[in-house]
């Protein structure tokens, strides 16, 4: 019989289970990546009305309704927006020097460059995780063809945090410039929202976005709406992703977007949750949390008599796998908010404000009910 050496088989079986063992952290750890993150529960802190305007503002006539749209605490100031042109000629952005004059209602200070007077329909304020960098979107819900008239509608804007002077038009015929519209980028957008539905043929005619943020290389688009038309069209749940970087040197410092446009989730809310969800609903909010290195979504329901909103967090993977998780209160129970919640920003890394944009429905909080120039708006603290 044969004297086999048992060095060979020792070598084999030790390549054979180091091969076994790598399959496992393989497999592990691919399992670990779509594991659902951390439920995240929250505490309601604060609720109440802010101002947009003076009560006094009109327009036809009639008062004008603050529909606060988005909402930005830059490290100093309270940044906000609203996606109604104002009536008197101003911009639709405007900033509180701090969170008290907000709570306070009083009125903020409206920045009135010519690049911020462009914009029409504003619907999200960003900044990177350093907060050096601001960015603002509009909603890119309607164009006209063979006109300009409504470029405007069209705007991805980008200025160094605290000097909104220097606003420049992202995704325009050329880069770093207080030019033109960013309606270049809509034929982008629309191809790749077109993955998500073959139906489409290539081409997302209509889409709405109100959701915007950003890490320190991406930006990340969130869509509500989109089909053929804004007659025809449904409420959707979408995130974009599109690469920039920042270029240049001290005033000639500016950020460029560097890649195409691609999608990176599409996400259908009722298959999410066990809990019973008041009828379709779509995104109205984005916002990327740099400490916990995930993102918080706000999706909200919305009719001519009812709105309400709900809050979710996901992981990149999460994200990509069609993953959210909902936000819950101390009982366990979600949180439910009967505004339609717009947008959210972090005070600090546990607090975070919401504002709502409750179109012309006169809601309540306690006995309060809201004035034509009021948004409410919810501070949460994070557990």
């Amino acid at each position: 019989m044969p004297n086999y050496s048992n060095k060979p088989v020792s070598a084999l079986r030790l390549a054979l289970s180091m091969g076994l063992c790598l399959l496992i952290s393989l497999v592990a750890s691919a399992q670990s990546s779509l594991k659902p993150s951390k439920t995240l529960r929250v505490q309601v802190v604060q609720e109440g009305f802010a101002a947009g305007f003076a009560d006094t503002l009109k327009a036809g006539g009639k008062p004008f309704w603050f529909e606060a749209s988005a909402i930005l605490y830059d490290g100093k100031s309270l940044l906000m927006a609203h996606d109604k042109p104002m009536p008197n000629g101003q911009s639709s952005v405007a900033s509180w020097p701090g969170v008290t004059a907000f709570y306070n209602q009083q009125s903020p200070v409206y920045i009135n460059s010519p690049v911020m007077k462009r914009g029409i329909k504003y619907e999200e304020l960003a900044q990177t995780p350093d907060r050096k960098w601001v960015f603002a979107t509009t909603a890119f819900d309607r164009v006209k063809e063979g006109s300009t008239d409504w470029d405007g509608y069209n705007m991805l804007l980008c200025w160094p945090a605290g000097k909104p002077s220097r606003a420049q038009v992202l995704g325009g015929r050329s880069p770093n410039t207080n030019e033109g519209t960013s309606v270049s980028l809509r034929e982008k957008i629309s191809s790749a929202l077109a993955l998500s539905d073959l139906n489409y043929l290539g081409v997302v005619r209509y889409f709405k976005i109100e959701g915007l943020t950003a890490t320190t290389n991406r930006l990340f688009i969130g869509v509500r709406e989109e089909g053929n038309s804004y007659q025809d069209f449904k409420p959707v749940v979408r995130v974009l992703s599109i690469p920039y970087s920042v270029v240049g040197q001290g005033d000639e410092q500016h950020v460029e977007l560097t890649g195409s446009v691609t999608l990176l989730s599409s996400i259908e809310v009722a298959d999410q949750s066990d809990e019973k969800m008041p009828g379709k609903m779509g995104l109205s909010s984005l916002e990327y949390d740099p400490v916990r290195s995930i993102f918080w979504i706000i999706t909200s329901y919305e009719s001519a008599e009812a709105v309400s909103s709900f809050l979710w967090t996901a992981s990149e993977a999460e994200l990509i796998e069609g993953k959210m998780n909902l936000v819950r209160l101390p009982n366990n129970e979600p949180l439910r908010m009967a505004h339609k919640a717009e947008d959210m920003t972090f005070l600090s890394s546990r607090s975070l404000l919401i504002i709502s944009d409750d179109d012309r429905i006169p809601t309540r909080i306690f006995d309060s009910v809201r004035k034509p120039n009021q948004a409410a708006y919810l501070l949460l603290s994070i557990r």
